[in-house]
Order: structure tokens, then C-alpha cells, then sequence
């Protein structure tokens, strides 16, 4: 009898069946190995060390060819392997998803969504094979929604839809704010490369956003500030985040910070001279004057995030008045 197969030599087995799939000489050629039976409809693959979860997933696609099912499953990586197996069409896989979802396996935050990995009604695995292939090379087992029985037509979405957002990554795993952590983390890699990176891919903005959260709890508290600041003077919400971020990890009296703050986002008892006072105004007509070029976006925001700074570092002078002024459009000015 053949040895088991370890994931990685299920995956080039995989790859193998597709091709024999649609090569009879191929096929032929596999042995115990990797076997396709040749009936219809569709019949399961049968794969060595696999057989038994294999015959579990053609059950409940056979038993489910008329009425749609759904339910929560628990998936090993053996069963992984299994439900790929299923996959009949070779589809790109795409590394950078791959290693979102196994971050998340690994840090204990993937949680159980209402994607589910789903099998037409031929026996086709139409969608899932990212979280799969994760389950495969993490070895970790976790639970899915699965649906067995979809309309080969409707499937099809499943392959050409709308690519998720960073926002949707985050919440996947449970995370709130997503969106602004994600505009947060792309403006911070375009300060930090002084506008040498301008985009980075979804999968990237995810893992930076992860691990910033995970390392201390400023960015949490600059988020908060975020929703305060907004509902006050609407600004920028990835500016108004930057800036509360770099203030609270840069400057010496950091400490500070959530009493600036709290003068900024209220306005009470402002002097008409005061650093403080001139800076709503100003943040306010910048709201009021918006542009839509996208080098006129990034000055914008930039800007917001650069006046608060100055702002900031004029209080704590003691100044009574400044003009802001702010022209690098990748640039931000030093924290006291």
C-alpha cells in the first residue's frame, strides 16, 4: 500500500488530477497514486490517505443535487485537501490570500463567516480554495459554513465578483474600523517612503493593519480620537488618525495628547488667538473646499495630518497664534 501523502504532496496531486482530467494518457499514468473513475456524473476523485473524507463530501453533494444545504463544518486539514480535490478547473491561487488567512489561523483570529465555502450541484468547488489551502499549510483546523447543492450558474459569481476590501479582511476576523485602519495603514507607508509607495495590495494593508494592532493599543485609542474629531469638524478620518498616531508615539509629552485633543474636537473656551482655535477654522474651510485630483488628495490629506502636528507643537510653546502653512505632499512635520 501506498505511503500517506503529507498536504504539500496533496496539493501536487491536486494539480495532477486536474491535468489528468482533461489528459486520458495522463490518466493513465497516475496508478495508485491518483485515481479518476470514469462514470458520470462527476464522480469523486480518489486520493490515497483520503478516502474516507473524501466519500463523506461526495455523500452530501450527491444528497443535495435538488435542495440547496447549508450548515457549519468543522475542517481539518485532511478534509481540506479532500474538498479541494473537488476544485475540477486549475485556478490561480493567489499567495498574498493565501498568507492573509493563515495569519489569521495562526493568530487565533479567524472567525467563522457567512462565506461559505460552496459546491455546485456537478460537484464543483466554487468557492473557498484560499481559506483551504490555508487550513492545508497551518495545519489548523477550523470551522466553515459549507453549502453543497448551488446552481452551477449562480456559482459562477463566486469566481467573478467584486474583490473584498481591506475593510472586509478585518471584519472577517472581528475587527471593527476596518476601513480607517485601512486608509491609515496605505497613508502611512506613502509618508514612510516619502510617495515612493502610493498603492499597497489589499493582503498588505491587512497584515500591517493586524500587527499595528496587535503590538500596543495606540492605534486603537487613535481611531477613537478619529470618531470624535470627525463628528466635530469632519475632516479627514485616516489624517485626523495619522496625526493622533504620531503624536502619541513621537512627541516627549505624549501624555498630553488626549487634553489637546479634547480642546480640538470641543472648541470650549478657545481664545480667538489661540493655536487651537485657528486650527478648527482652518481644518473646517479645508472640509468646506474639498478637491478631487488625486495628487491634490494626498496634499489634502496630508495637510490636515501636518497642521494638527504644528498645532500641537504650538501649544505646547504656549503660542498664541501661527499660520499653517504645509506644501510636501509626502512629508510631515516634525513632533515635539
Amino acid at each position: 500500500m501506498p505511503e500517506p501523502m503529507s498536504p504539500q504532496q496533496w496539493l501536487v496531486a491536486l494539480d495532477e488530477w486536474r491535468q489528468a482530467s482533461a489528459n486520458p494518457v495522463l490518466n493513465q499514468n497516475l496508478g495508485d497514486r491518483l485515481k479518476v473513475a470514469i462514470t458520470e456524473p462527476s464522480p469523486p476523485p480518489q486520493i490515497t490517505g483520503l478516502d474516507s473524507e473524501i466519500a463523506a463530501i461526495w455523500t452530501l453533494i450527491r444528497d443535495h443535487r435538488i435542495e440547496e444545504f447549508a450548515g457549519t463544518m468543522t475542517i481539518t486539514p485532511e478534509l481540506a485537501a479532500a474538498m479541494l480535490a473537488f476544485q475540477k478547473q486549475n485556478r490561480n491561487i493567489r499567495s498574498g490570500r493565501v498568507e492573509m488567512w493563515k495569519t489569521a489561523l495562526q493568530a487565533g483570529r479567524f472567525a467563522c463567516s457567512n462565506d461559505a465555502i460552496v459546491f455546485d450541484t456537478n460537484g464543483d468547488l466554487r468557492n473557498g480554495q484560499h481559506r483551504l489551502t490555508a487550513v492545508i499549510q497551518t495545519r489548523i483546523t477550523a470551522k466553515f459554513i459549507v453549502m453543497f447543492g448551488a446552481n452551477p450558474k449562480d456559482a459562477d459569481t463566486y469566481d467573478t465578483g467584486a474583490s473584498r476590501s481591506a475593510a472586509d479582511f478585518f471584519r472577517l476576523n472581528g475587527r471593527k474600523n476596518g476601513a480607517i485602519v485601512g486608509s491609515f495603514v496605505r497613508m502611512k507607508t506613502r509618508i514612510d517612503s516619502k510617495g515612493r509607495v502610493l498603492f499597497v495590495d489589499t493582503s498588505g494593508v491587512h497584515r500591517v493593519g493586524e500587527e499595528m494592532l496587535d503590538k500596543d493599543d495606540t492605534l486603537a485609542r487613535a481611531i477613537a480620537a478619529t470618531h470624535k474629531a470627525h463628528r466635530a469638524l469632519h475632516g479627514n478620518k485616516s489624517s485626523l488618525a495619522m496625526a493622533y498616531w504620531k503624536i502619541a508615539n513621537e512627541s516627549r509629552r505624549n501624555l498630553s495628547i488626549d487634553e489637546f485633543w479634547d480642546h480640538l474636537t470641543e472648541g470650549h473656551e478657545l481664545e480667538k488667538q489661540s493655536a487651537i482655535f485657528k486650527l478648527r477654522a482652518k481644518l473646517k474651510n479645508l472640509h468646506e473646499h474639498r478637491r478631487v485630483a488625486k495628487r491634490q488628495q494626498f496634499l489634502e490629506q496630508t495637510q490636515m495630518s501636518a497642521w494638527i502636528i504644528q498645532g500641537w507643537n504650538c501649544w505646547l510653546k504656549g503660542k498664541t497664534a501661527i499660520g499653517f502653512q504645509w506644501d510636501k505632499v509626502h512629508e510631515l512635520p516634525t513632533v515635539m
